[in-house]
């Protein structure tokens, strides 16, 4: 498992081989006639409507396709995609946009119980002692994977940036295969740790029936490519909620992979503006956002929107 992970080598980047500039993508030309010649279609567009309207923006999905395949499902796993050349569309044409956008990459999953398949992200003043959700506050998570506590992890993370804050709140990107890859040189054998059962708590999102936590693994390799799941938290939570205590030897390696996890020299950072689009493969890409400070205004408030999808 540890050499068919770490030989990957075009995957290996860091702040210093990996230039932000070189992952900031616009749109073709094409796809921008293309939106601007159909905006009539883009205000008001729900998610029920995407599929159909998707087939009025065939250069656009074209576009996407190439972008998949070339920074999504291959080294380095993440772009953002520029929204300064949709300027000339409005916040709800924008949003709209979007839906098909992420209709074209992947099929939108269920965030929460309430079945929301959108999600806005903004902090709404109560904090993580409070209880506060990471998306509902204006602090610094951990480099996480998302949802890695349910048995099927959503393969991308899209998000639409709305509108930003007067400071911070950049996204931090950092390979999983980096991480691993320090770990198996630094700790041997304990990569191969991460490949037996961790048991991930959902946090009381289940149904009566089933279980209240997930067994899987952080680190498998799924047709030759890593699948990385990752949120310290959970994995302790879920522990003590099912009274198995971790072993010495699995507490040695997450506390390895933390430490890892923690070093800036890892972390490539991106400011995203108002109609960028980010998206990063939720399998080989941790992530996590600075901290930020916002207007006082509601309606000048840091705004992003955020989708799990599945490959289709």
């Amino acid at each position: 498992m540890t050499e068919s992970v770490v030989s990957q080598r075009e995957y290996l980047w860091d702040r210093e081989s990996l230039d932000p500039a070189s992952v900031r993508v616009a749109p073709t030309a094409d796809a921008i006639e293309e939106a601007e010649g159909n905006r009539s279609l883009l205000a008001g567009l729900d998610i029920a409507g995407a599929t159909n309207a998707l087939k009025q923006f065939p250069r656009l999905a074209a576009g996407l396709e190439s972008i998949r395949h070339t920074f999504i499902e291959n080294a380095p796993g993440f772009c953002v995609i520029d929204g300064t050349s949709t300027a000339f569309l409005t916040t709800e044409e924008r949003r709209g946009l979007y839906l098909l956008c992420i209709e074209a990459l992947g099929r939108t999953l269920s965030q929460n119980a309430a079945g929301d398949h959108i999600v806005e992200v903004f902090d709404r003043g109560q904090p993580f002692s409070a209880g506060g959700r990471y998306h509902q506050t204006n602090a610094s998570g951990v480099l996480h994977s998302d949802s890695p506590q349910w048995p099927v992890v959503p393969d991308y993370v899209a998000l639409l940036c709305v509108r930003t804050a007067i400071r911070g709140g950049e996204s931090k990107f950092i390979s999983a295969h980096s991480v691993l890859d320090r770990v198996s040189r630094e700790h041997p054998g304990l990569v191969d740790e991460l490949s037996q059962p961790f048991l991930f708590d959902k946090r009381g999102d289940f149904a009566a029936c089933e279980a209240p936590v997930t067994a899987a693994p952080i680190v498998t390799m799924v047709d030759s490519q890593l699948h990385f799941r990752y949120l310290r938290s959970y994995i302790d939570s879920g522990h003590r909620l099912t009274l198995v205590p971790l072993t010495e030897r699995q507490t040695a390696a997450l506390d390895a992979l933390d430490e890892v996890l923690s070093r800036d020299d890892l972390v490539v950072s991106l400011r995203m503006e108002p109609g960028d689009m980010q998206v990063l493969n939720n399998h080989f890409v941790v992530h996590d956002r600075w901290p930020f400070i916002d207007h006082d205004e509601p309606e000048r408030r840091r705004l992003m929107l955020r989708a799990w999808l599945q490959r289709r």
